[in-house]
């Protein structure tokens, strides 16, 4: 009897132990899928928060350009058309020198002429309203922004004027041009990506990061013709 008893005793504690083991099992399965499902939701979240900074850099970095482009065709106007034309002309006599306007850009003609507005020229006093201040982007964020306007493929036409000869003969006309505004989101001290000697935050010089763009780097660009005038035919 003593010996059955001690079997069956034996027995049930084995039994025991397997469901205590198959539990276990149980248990560690659940941590797993659990442990598994926070990863994920973790690393969907930090996607969806690094993809919504990008699009607001993105769209801040499109009203960087689309205020540039509207300053500095609003200065042009104000200046009047000949200070502009006196500009292309200058540009256009630099035979032999070489210029790229941006890194994704061949190279320009030397006899074409080109007008560059930096940013550090639409500001006070130059300009009323500055297109961008200090604090455009927001606090805390961790890039600059910066933009160039580029105005070339200047022409003069005759319009109608009001009490002038309407037959293209008259003493006045308009000038037009393209303006092209470069709006740039950078990190600072990133070399800036219009000349290889100018920087964003420092003056160092270095071509080969010129034609490279940044991370944390934005890029875009607005486009538009505009007519100054009328002004004296010449």
């Amino acid at each position: 009897m003593t010996t059955r008893k001690k079997k069956r005793a034996l027995l049930g504690a084995s039994r025991t132990k397997r469901r205590d083991g198959a539990a276990m099992l149980v248990v560690m399965a659940l941590l797993l899928i659990v442990t598994a499902t926070a990863t994920l939701a973790i690393h969907s979240t930090s996607v969806e928060l690094r993809g919504t900074g990008n699009a607001r850099q993105r769209m801040q970095t499109r009203y960087v350009a689309e205020g540039a482009l509207v300053s500095a065709m609003t200065m042009i106007e104000q200046s009047g058309p000949e200070p502009l034309s006196l500009s292309l002309e200058r540009s256009q006599t630099r035979t032999g020198s070489t210029r790229r306007l941006a890194p994704e850009e061949p190279v320009m003609d030397p006899m074409v002429g080109n007008h560059r507005i930096e940013m550090t020229e639409l500001v006070a006093p130059y300009v009323a309203n500055e297109p961008i201040a200090s604090d455009s982007l927001g606090h805390g964020l961790g890039y600059v922004p910066n933009f160039v306007v580029d105005v070339n493929d200047s022409y003069r036409f005759t319009g109608i004027i009001a009490g002038h000869r309407s037959d293209g003969m008259g003493t006045l006309e308009y000038v037009a041009a393209t303006y092209t505004a470069r709006g740039r989101t950078q990190l600072p001290g990133r070399v800036d990506a219009y000349s290889p000697g100018a920087g964003v935050g420092t003056s160092a010089p270095d071509e080969r990061n010129w034609t490279v763009r940044g991370h944390h780097e934005s890029a875009m660009n607005s486009r538009a013709i505009g007519i100054s005038g009328p002004t004296r035919r010449r």
